[in-house]
């Protein structure tokens, strides 16, 4: 049965049409802050996208942390959404971040912490009817990354340079 299984995954995985490289910009979604000294009990996450000139770029981020009695990751109750986070104009490679904040656990306790980041490129579009008519935002892509490990260049980490796909809250 697990040989099936793993059969069935990488037959899903093959039916996937790749999208050619100009198309498919690198995105990476880093912790680069994790309950340091001056940032007690939070999560710090960066991420990275690009995309065509003419195209405005977003990001959101969401904290989830370990569920050991479920093991499964679950979204951060309460705050742990970010809103639409602007990243700016497509063309050059664009870094944007958000920082949770967590309440501090019990003595001995630790959370074990990740974050999701959403990507859209978005574009204004003209309505055909009405050429004074106001613009309206269309979504052109949407894509989704988990933080992980070894991303070089993040900026403003704590301490600079840092990289990890996890956050243990203590």
């Amino acid at each position: 049965m697990p040989r099936l299984l793993a059969a069935l995954t990488i037959l899903a995985c093959a039916c996937v049409p790749a999208a050619p490289a100009s198309a498919s910009p690198r995105l990476w979604a880093t912790v680069n802050v994790c309950d340091t000294e001056t940032a007690p009990d939070s999560m710090g996450v960066r991420a990275g996208m690009s995309g065509p000139g003419a195209q405005r770029m977003y990001m959101r981020f969401r904290a989830e942390h370990w569920n050991r009695a479920r093991q499964t990751w679950v979204p951060v109750p309460g705050t742990g959404t970010s809103p639409w986070v602007y990243a700016g104009e497509g063309g050059d490679p664009r870094q944007a971040g958000w920082t949770f904040s967590f309440a501090e656990p019990e003595a001995g306790a630790t959370f074990t912490m990740r974050a999701v980041v959403e990507f859209e490129w978005r574009a204004a579009v003209r309505r055909r009817a009405k050429p004074r008519a106001a613009k309206r935002v269309r979504v052109l892509r949407r894509a989704t990354r988990v933080t992980e490990t070894g991303i070089l260049g993040v900026e403003r980490g704590d301490p600079p340079g840092t990289s990890k796909a996890l956050c243990l809250v203590a």
